[in-house]
This record gives C-alpha cells, sequence and structure tokens, in this order.
C-alpha cells in the first residue's frame, strides 16, 4: 500500500474561483496534461517551479480581493485552453501542485473520469478522495463540494514510499 503525504487544511488552501481570472473551459487531455507535468515537476524535496516554466507554464496575476488565505497563492497558467496550477503545501512543508479547472458540461466531467481511467488505471478511494496511481507519483481527485467553484481540483504529488 502507498502512503499518501498529509495535507492538512486542502479546502482552506484552496482560494474561491472568483478570485481567479476564470479562463475558459478544458478539454479532459489537458487535464492529463496538466498532471503529467505537475508529476514530472514534483519531487520529494518540493516543487520544482522552474520545470513548470520550461515546460510551458507561467506564473499568473490572481485577483486576491476576497482571499481567505494569510499568503498569496503561487498559481501557473500555460494558456487559456489549459487548467491552473497552484502550489500546495503538507505538513511536512514539501509541496505539489493544485490542478483546477473548468469543464465544459457534465459529459465532459463523465469523460474526464473516464479519461483519468484510462490514462492513470482505476482510481483508489482515500479519505473522500479518489486516488490515481502512476509512475512515481498520485492524481488524487477532491471530492465535492469546496470551497472554489471550479468543476475539478486534482492535488498532484510524490506517491510516497511502499508500506
Amino acid at each position: 500500500m502507498m502512503r499518501f503525504p498529509p495535507f492538512v487544511g486542502v479546502a482552506a488552501l484552496l482560494v474561491p474561483a472568483s478570485a481567479l481570472a476564470q479562463p475558459t473551459v478544458t478539454e479532459p487531455p489537458k487535464v492529463v496534461a496538466a498532471i503529467k507535468d505537475c508529476a514530472q515537476a514534483t519531487t520529494g524535496e518540493g516543487l520544482e517551479e522552474n520545470l513548470l516554466v520550461s515546460l510551458g507554464w507561467q506564473e499568473v496575476e490572481v485577483d486576491m480581493t476576497d482571499n481567505p488565505l494569510p499568503e498569496k497563492p503561487t498559481v501557473f497558467g500555460k494558456d487559456r485552453t489549459h487548467p491552473l496550477i497552484r502550489i500546495v503545501f503538507n505538513e511536512g512543508g514539501s509541496s505539489g501542485c493544485l490542478v483546477e479547472g473548468w469543464l465544459a458540461d457534465e459529459s465532459t466531467t463523465q469523460s474526464l473520469d473516464t479519461v483519468l481511467v484510462e490514462k492513470f488505471g482505476e482510481a483508489k478511494p482515500h479519505e473522500g478522495m479518489r486516488a490515481h496511481y502512476f509512475d512515481n507519483a498520485v492524481a488524487m481527485v477532491l471530492p465535492e463540494p469546496m470551497l472554489s467553484n471550479s468543476d475539478f481540483r486534482i492535488i498532484v504529488t510524490e506517491a510516497g514510499e511502499a508500506e
């Protein structure tokens, strides 16, 4: 069994979508690409932001008018057809990614679930989330509802050690 990094207060890390410049809707293959980029940039030491930049991501400004967080989050975007990537931290201080975005409709949401299974294998339940293990990473699909009104939120981090 794999051990998940303990993310404390994940809901508190999510800025309401109104605080972000909402991009256009994204398609499931772009979500998968963002997950793979996050996994590539995430190590046991943290998140290599320079690697995200080399993969075409750039830091984007967010409107923090209604910011419930003590600090401004670091957010990356690629273009208006990709989801956003936010840096999140676990209680040990290392970091991972939160891939977040909007989908066209309910059928696209179902398609995203199907594509995640096709690309990363069947999900395993973990504390109310669906976890997809691949390579040396895990993509944890956060359940509804959350503070943000985005259509999906997926935490990507190093998978940890086998138990």
